[in-house]
């Protein structure tokens, strides 16, 4: 299978005191496009697979140091008509990826904030 690429813009959305929820919104920009916000987007590189995708991550907290995350993906790729094992892999990649990187970014939170406690006392 050939290497991938994709190009993602993300927003946050800080919707905890109106929903009860933090969002990150994402999306490709154009495919034919060759420019996003002032940046130069590169051709697609022969032997490789640009994959186009829309994304939303929605993060509602459930308990102390425990929240829900629910994802959507609507991902539009070259490859037409992927067998199912293929996308439940491709998912289930996506999300230990998210999770992982959820728990780096606790971890980095909690450690900052007994640095931050030993140093005001």
């Amino acid at each position: 299978m050939n290497p991938t690429e994709s190009y993602l813009e993300r927003t946050y959305v800080d919707a905890l005191a109106e929903h009860g929820k933090l969002m990150v919104v994402g999306r490709c920009p154009a495919q034919s496009t060759s420019q996003h916000c002032g940046l130069d987007i590169p051709p697609v590189p022969r032997k490789v697979n640009r994959v186009f995708a829309t994304s939303c991550d929605v993060l509602t907290p459930m308990k102390e140091k425990q929240v829900l995350l629910t994802s959507h993906r609507k991902l539009k790729t070259p490859v037409r008509n992927l067998p199912l094992w293929v996308v439940r892999q491709g998912a289930s990649t996506l999300t230990k990826g998210n999770v992982t990187g959820f728990q780096k970014a606790r971890r980095t939170l909690e450690h900052s904030d007994r640095n931050d406690c030993q140093r005001g006392s």
